[in-house]
């Protein structure tokens, strides 16, 4: 500016003193060119400047706007390419963006806690955020009560299923210890022991065999208690007998 300032003083004093024409035709040529030299590099300047403010923004559009002016002025190679690299980065953030959105909402419509806890973890480290989201977060929260509703249903269940099954094994050894002990009651029943079946009567008696069969067994004790009594009588007179 300062140059063309001056230039242009130094024609308009040669013409008011009437330095030959050509001279001055050479110098306001020259004018000329420095006034359009200036004003490109004005307009790459600003075009630069415009340029960097686009690309600390994320709209794609106005940043190619910026990329085509800064080209048409001529503003240096290096920033527009780094420019164009940071175009190609949107785009791949939007496209990233628009995949993570559909598969959020996807997830959200169905009933699949793993694809929609990856959706959100997913929306969440690329800073994704609104009522998507929100939706999302509030489905997961949903979903995972009922999920765990749903196990502490399936644990009650199954902890009544093994107290049944522990129940019906006690009562199936409680029989077998039963019928142990009424097979070792008839077997004392058919023997000479009254003192076996005594013992084998209170034990079946303890362990509930029916109340029938322990009477049976007692009328089978006194009967045979009866007749251990005469044999012992028996073996008592005829011992006296052959001392006599």
């Amino acid at each position: 500016a300062d140059d063309t300032e001056e230039l242009d003083a130094k024609i308009a004093r040669a013409e008011e003193v009437e330095v030959d024409s050509a001279v001055v035709a050479k110098a306001k040529c020259r004018l000329a060119e420095l006034r359009a030299a200036a004003e490109a590099a004005r307009a790459r300047d600003e075009a630069e400047a415009a340029l960097a403010s686009a690309v600390s923004k994320c709209d794609i559009d106005m940043l190619r706007q910026s990329i085509s002016r800064a080209e048409e002025t001529g503003v240096k190679s290096a920033i527009v390419a780094q420019a164009k690299a940071r175009v190609d980065a949107l785009i791949a953030e939007a496209a990233q963006r628009k995949r993570v959105e559909d598969a959020l909402a996807g997830a959200a419509k169905g009933t699949d806690i793993e694809a929609l806890r990856s959706a959100v973890a997913e929306a969440g480290k690329i800073g994704l955020d609104g009522n998507a989201v929100q939706t999302a977060q509030a489905r997961l929260t949903t979903l995972e009560k009922e999920e765990q509703q749903r196990k502490e249903a399936e644990a009650k269940k199954e902890a009544a299923r093994k107290a049944e099954d522990a129940k019906k094994e006690a009562a199936a050894q409680k029989a077998k210890v039963r019928d142990e002990a009424e097979a070792t009651l008839q077997l004392a029943v058919g023997g000479s022991d009254p003192q076996a079946l005594q013992a084998a009567i209170a034990q079946a008696d303890k362990l509930g065999v029916a109340k029938k069969t322990i009477g049976d067994a007692k009328k089978a004790l006194t009967t045979l208690q009866a007749k251990v009594a005469r044999r012992d009588e028996a073996r008592s007179a005829l011992a006296a007998a052959l001392e006599g």
